[in-house]
């Protein structure tokens, strides 16, 4: 006959377990912090500069040149950890909770059609956040969020690979 524990010492056996699991629940998770962040500049009706640039945590980045660039294709591009991190600290407001979120012709009510879209993801072990914003949206309410993305624009190190500010 096997003899098992009494209820106290079952109650310290399993309390440790019980306690572990509520600090590893979803909703008890800090959040995860990003180890790369990706910046899309999509197309318009004109010579926008389609691209994507890349960065990790440790600062290697890549842009992807597609349209109106100066080059085309993945190549090395400049990043370091500051780089990084002067980004992420950039992005912090606009970054979604969780998972996507779109701003497009339907969540506007002053819409201009044939501007580029922005695309920002953010890379994290579990998954990634993603925003996109079409810059076509004028609404005031989303002025914060317009000058946000535009000094994210200006401080990505890609001036010598588009060919544009």
């Amino acid at each position: 006959m096997i003899a098992f524990p009494s209820k106290p010492v079952r109650l310290m056996l399993v309390l440790p377990l019980l306690l572990s699991a509520c600090a590893i629940w979803p909703g008890n998770k800090a959040p995860a912090e990003p180890t790369a962040i990706r910046y899309q500049a999509g197309a318009c009706f004109g010579t926008c500069p389609q691209f994507e640039y890349r960065i990790d945590a440790d600062g290697n980045a890549t842009f992807n040149g597609q349209r109106f660039t100066k080059i085309t294709g993945e190549h090395p591009a400049p990043g370091d950890p500051a780089t990084f991190e002067h980004l992420r600290g950039l992005l912090a407001s606009v970054r979604p909770a969780d998972g996507d979120r779109t701003i497009g012709p339907n969540d506007c009510q002053r819409f201009a059609t044939d501007h580029p879209g922005i695309t920002v993801v953010w890379e994290e072990p579990a998954g990634e956040r993603r925003l996109t914003y079409n810059t076509g949206c004028r609404d005031a309410r989303y002025q914060a969020l317009r000058d946000t993305l535009d000094e994210v624009r200006q401080a990505l190190p890609v001036e010598a690979l588009t060919g544009r500010p």
